[in-house]
């Protein structure tokens, strides 16, 4: 059997490569790791593709500036060479910034992540006072949200366990919510249900989310 030579690749997603959705970053990764000569392992079966995995998709329009996706190859190259290989086939908005070899038996990005940090640019109407929420939201044990699917009646959930972090300045809001396997909270909710306690309309049209970075369970790699 091939020697299989596992990679981490931290990328960003920024301008026109924000509007990617999930299977159109696939085919790009997959067309720019063949373009640069990477040697990619295929999966077996009646329909082989490029094995490749990503640790939390982002929303189409979200701008990412630490994604991460985990690739296998069959060649051994260095992380200088496959970030300028990768950038140079890459679309624009997309770019690789670092590379990491990943040990043996090393669990996916998708099994490790437990966290994302947001930056979102808030545009609100109103007299609240988003800071003072922030911190009353902080302080308290439950954030009640009331949800609805289709087909199903209204529930209410308690979102309060999904925020880590939350600062505000301005209009400018800096969170840490859970993301991963083993929970997920959009920023979008968490940013309707502090304006709502901070008495301010949102208009979601015109408010900016960044995810800055995704938080890994491993030591190495940040913990919550």
């Amino acid at each position: 059997m091939a020697d299989i030579y596992k990679y981490r690749i931290t990328y960003k997603k920024t301008g026109t490569a924000r509007y990617l959705g999930h299977l159109d970053m696939m085919r790009a990764f997959q067309r720019a790791i063949r373009a640069a000569g990477l040697q990619p392992r295929y999966s077996e079966g009646f329909n082989p593709h490029i094995i490749l995995s990503f640790a939390q998709p982002l929303p189409v329009g979200m701008t990412g500036l630490g994604e991460l996706a985990d690739t296998e190859l069959l060649e051994p190259f260095s992380q200088e060479y496959i970030i300028s290989e990768l950038n140079a086939a890459f679309p624009r908005g997309l770019e690789a910034i670092a590379v990491r070899a990943l040990y043996p038996g090393e669990k996916t990005t998708a099994a490790l992540v437990r966290a994302a940090e947001y930056a979102i640019t808030a545009s609100v109407q109103g007299d609240g006072d988003l800071k003072q929420a922030a911190e009353e939201l902080m302080e308290s044990f439950s954030v009640i949200i009331r949800t609805e699917k289709k087909g199903k009646a209204p529930s209410e959930v308690n979102i309060r366990g999904h925020i880590t972090e939350l600062s505000v300045k301005g209009t400018s809001v800096r969170a840490v919510l859970s993301c991963g396997g083993q929970g997920n909270l959009r920023p979008e909710i968490m940013l309707s249900a502090l304006c709502d306690k901070a008495g301010v309309f949102m208009d979601p049209n015109r408010t900016e989310y960044t995810r800055a970075r995704l938080i890994m369970q491993n030591a190495s790699e940040g913990i919550l």
